[in-house]
């Protein structure tokens, strides 16, 4: 917090009016004033310099919230370790974590109390609380409650109901290769007597070769050499 006087002669007179006497002497010996142009810059009392007093002078003060002057102060202190230490010093704000703005990002994503929206299972959820990004409270429809659930499976609906009863998954399909018959660029007919999986068929060609360990899409494009 700071507080703007209109010249150094008001400061003086608003917090150290004591010190008055000694600022009209300094004042009055200055000869042309050259030296105290800055205590008197923008002063009202400029006119009066010989009769400075506490009543006379200007004591009111403005709040100042500008920080500007910082980045000057913050200058000549890089300036002055130079100076002092030869030493020279860079401060990086952006590797220390800014909090505030990590707390009203924080407060922007949460959720409201009492915001509801429908799961993926087909019932619908409302938010009971919401204390973080991995700590949000939910309850379902059913009456069934959910905590530390995570803020964008929410907005997802991807928040599971542990009271209904999971289905099993069936197992899905795979496909095999064995029996299908390709030709190959080499003009004779494969077919695969072994499938493995995509990395490992077993192909007989029609002259009674057969070749282990081959890719299926190399099957496909007729890529499978007769070579031995």
């Amino acid at each position: 917090q700071k507080y703007a006087y209109p010249n150094v002669a008001s400061l003086i007179a608003a917090n150290r009016p004591e010190m008055l006497p000694a600022l009209n002497h300094a004042i009055e010996t200055s000869g042309n004033g050259k030296s105290m142009q800055l205590l008197l810059a923008n002063s009202k009392e400029a006119r009066v310099l010989s009769v400075l007093d506490e009543q006379e002078a200007d004591i009111n003060n403005e709040p100042i919230t500008d920080v500007s002057i910082y980045k000057i102060s913050n200058r000549m202190k890089q300036l002055q370790t130079i100076y002092d230490y030869h030493y020279v010093s860079v401060w990086l704000d952006n590797l220390l974590p800014h909090y505030e703005l990590k707390g009203k990002r924080e407060l922007s994503n949460s959720l409201t109390i009492g915001e509801t929206k429908t799961m993926s299972c087909g019932m619908s959820a409302t938010v009971l609380a919401d204390n973080g990004y991995n700590k949000v409270t939910i309850q379902f429809e059913d009456g069934t409650i959910v905590e530390n659930c995570y803020r964008k499976q929410f907005r997802a609906g991807k928040i599971r109901n542990p009271s209904l009863r999971q289905e099993p998954k069936k197992p899905m399909a795979t496909k095999t290769y064995v029996g299908e018959t390709a030709v190959m660029h080499c003009g004779l007919q494969a077919t695969v007597i072994e499938d493995f999986g995509y990395n490992d068929i077993t192909v007989q060609f029609e002259d009674g070769l057969v070749k282990k360990h081959c890719r299926r899409d190399k099957f496909r494009e007729g890529n499978i050499g007769h070579k031995v």
